[in-house]
C-alpha cells in the first residue's frame, strides 16, 4: 500500500456558507483512529489555512474545582515517571466569567493572582516540560486509559478553582 493511498482515505471534501457574521460550520464525517499525524486543510476563495499535526482518537472532558486545575508540574513525581506520550495531547480552555454564552475565548483574566494563557493548540505530552503544564488528574487519567486503548486521547482541560456547580449548568436548563 502506497503513502498516497493510505492518505487519500482522510479527505473529506465538505461545503459551507458564511451568515452574515461571518460565521460559518462544517462538520466532518466520522474518520477512522489515525496515529499519523494529518493535515486539514481549509480553502476560501479568497485565502487558505491549514491546521497541521492532527489525529484522530478519543477526547475527553476533564473539568472540575482545585483538585482538576493542580498542574502535573506542582506535583511530587518520581524523577524516572515516563513522560512522552506524543499521542496524548491537552487543550485548556481559559478561564473567564460570562453571564452570556461566549462563541470564542477572549484573553484569560488574572484568577487569583495568576494569569492563565490561551494555548492556540493542542499540547503533546512528549517531555516534563510539556507535561508540566497539564492537569495533574486529567494527564493521569489519560495514561491509564492510553495504556488499554492505544490511540490518541485528546483532553480538554475546562477547569475552574473555587467554582460553584450550578455555574457549570446553562440558565436555560432551568437551574436557580
Amino acid at each position: 500500500e502506497s503513502f498516497l493511498s493510505r492518505c487519500l482515505c482522510f479527505v473529506q471534501k465538505k461545503h459551507a456558507v458564511a451568515d452574515k457574521s461571518g460565521i460559518w460550520m462544517i462538520k466532518l464525517s466520522p474518520m477512522k483512529v489515525n496515529k499519523s499525524p494529518q493535515n486539514i486543510s481549509i480553502l476560501t476563495k479568497k485565502q487558505s489555512l491549514t491546521i497541521k499535526n492532527v489525529l484522530v482518537g478519543d477526547v475527553w472532558l476533564c473539568s472540575g474545582q482545585s483538585n482538576m486545575v493542580y498542574g502535573f508540574g506542582a506535583s511530587k513525581r518520581p524523577a524516572d515517571f515516563k513522560m512522552d506520550y506524543p499521542l496524548i495531547r491537552e487543550f485548556t480552555v481559559p478561564r473567564s466569567v460570562s453571564v452570556t454564552k461566549e462563541d470564542s475565548f477572549k484573553e484569560a483574566p488574572i484568577v487569583l493572582g495568576h494569569k492563565f494563557t490561551i494555548k492556540k493548540s493542542w499540547t503533546p505530552c512528549t517531555s516534563r516540560r510539556t507535561a508540566g503544564a497539564f492537569s495533574a488528574t486529567a494527564l493521569f487519567f489519560a495514561i491509564e486509559i492510553y495504556k488499554e486503548i492505544k490511540i490518541p486521547l485528546g483532553i480538554i482541560n475546562c477547569s475552574y478553582n473555587g467554582s460553584l456547580a450550578r455555574f457549570w449548568i446553562p440558565v436555560e436548563s432551568g437551574r436557580k
